[in-house]
């Protein structure tokens, strides 16, 4: 797929979007930017196997 100007857009402004959400959280918390999305990672990870677990449990 040919990337349009409104892809274009919505991609820099959600990459905007997920910047100003990461700052927001370190102003919070007192980690810095790469501890921090270690731990977002792992939540993310977590989340995916346990949904990953239900699905296989339900076929």
């Amino acid at each position: 797929m040919r990337p349009t100007l409104r892809m274009q857009s919505n991609h820099l402004f959600l990459s905007i979007c997920a910047v100003l959400k990461l700052e927001c959280l370190n102003l919070v918390h007192t980690f810095n930017c790469f501890v921090l999305r270690a731990k977002l990672y792992v939540e993310a990870l977590q989340h995916a196997f346990s949904e990953h677990r239900h699905l296989k449990a339900a076929a």
